[in-house]
């Protein structure tokens, strides 16, 4: 007899339906922070612009994908976004820092279309 453990398929899409259920409306921020994310991040290293909500989408029954377009009113280099429960302080779900070698330059009047996955695996 064989020992061992799996993560059943069907348990991953159970995880997203609950955290989809569970997560009314995200909100994506983005900063301007070069750190490397940590799991006990709960802010980005330098949040700038206001968060915007996400529309939610599951493309696969394991995967909740969050979309949220941040417009800006000021030059920045951006480099990093995350995913938060509220639209001020909330819990950060995800942080990503993408750009510190080459961030992404914004100045006034453009946006950002970030998009997040969740994905259970």
């Amino acid at each position: 007899m064989a020992n061992g453990d799996v993560y059943t398929t069907a348990g991953e899409g159970f995880v997203i339906d609950a955290i989809d259920t569970a997560l009314t409306t995200p909100y994506v921020a983005s900063g301007t922070g070069t750190t490397t994310p940590a799991k006990g991040d709960t802010t980005l290293g330098t949040e700038v612009a206001t968060r915007a909500s996400c529309s939610k989408t599951q493309p696969t029954a394991d995967v909740l994908r969050n979309v949220g377009t941040i417009s800006y009113t000021t030059s920045l280099s951006i480099t990093e976004c995350g995913l938060f429960t509220a639209a001020a302080v909330g819990t950060m779900i995800q942080h990503h820092v993408f750009g510190a070698v080459t961030p992404i330059g914004v100045v006034n009047g453009d946006s950002i279309e970030f998009t997040i996955n969740h994905e259970q695996a």
